[in-house]
């Protein structure tokens, strides 16, 4: 079929006994158009556009009142679209309470590549591994969305050069989650598909911050002078922050 300007191709077996019946369906949704699609699944304050490609395979049931009762994976990709409405590198700015723009300004973010693997699980979509790539980040997480829309997710963001260096202008500290040139926030996502909030992992940043302070201890205690003084001007950091 033609379905969202894309290509639907899909089979399946359904008993067609009397409720809960039993169906199993696989199939695939080449190159449709994202916006109308999520127009037609759920309204939202946030527009998401693009091009998609999704596959499935899902078995379970049907109950004669309810949500179906299904499980099974899900495969998701968007390219070259926009989250109109949620800016991710505003969110960073919030959280870190930075003044200025780090980015581009505007309630949006542009990415070229949303892919998202992902296991229906009755009443929820248990997200393995989310992945997306856009000009001034990546990031990398897992989670959940429930089918009342709550949200859970955790990951990295990993914001490009010139974002990190404004970042570790303000905040000195954040070269401890430096890695290969960019610096990598850990991040917690919660609320709702519509109203989603992004917040910095403290714990996580501790954790980092802990474990490196343990390593450069070590290199003074076996007589490294320059990392002692280098030490001493990064606790003065630590306690003026």
């Amino acid at each position: 079929a033609k379905a969202f300007r894309g290509n639907l191709e899909a089979q399946g077996v359904w008993d067609g006994t009397i409720p809960p019946s039993l169906l199993s369906f696989q199939g695939n949704l080449m190159h449709f158009a994202v916006e109308p699609l999520m127009k037609a699944v759920r309204s939202s304050s946030l527009r998401l556009t693009g091009t998609g490609e999704m596959q499935w395979s899902v078995e379970g049931s049907l109950p004669s009142s309810g949500h179906p009762q299904l499980h099974g994976p899900v495969r998701v990709k968007i390219q070259n679209g926009q989250l109109v409405g949620f800016d991710v590198v505003q969110a960073v700015e919030d959280a870190l309470q930075l003044s200025g723009p780090m980015g581009k300004s505007g309630r949006a973010t542009e990415f070229s590549l949303i892919d998202v693997k992902a296991d229906l699980k009755e009443t929820e979509l248990i997200i393995c591994q989310f992945t997306v790539d856009a000009p001034d980040f990546t990031m990398g997480g897992e989670g959940k969305i429930g089918f009342d829309q709550a949200v859970k997710f955790q990951g990295n963001l990993a914001v490009s050069p010139a974002i990190g260096d404004q970042i570790i202008r303000r905040f000195p500290l954040a070269k401890v989650v430096r890695q290969n040139g960019q610096v990598v926030l850990p991040f917690d996502v919660q609320g709702t598909i519509n109203e989603p909030v992004l917040q910095l992992n403290t714990k996580s940043l501790g954790a980092q911050l802990k474990k490196d302070m343990e390593r450069r201890l070590e290199k003074v205690l076996q007589g490294d002078e320059q990392e002692l003084q280098q030490l001493l001007q990064d606790g003065a950091d630590v306690l003026k922050q």
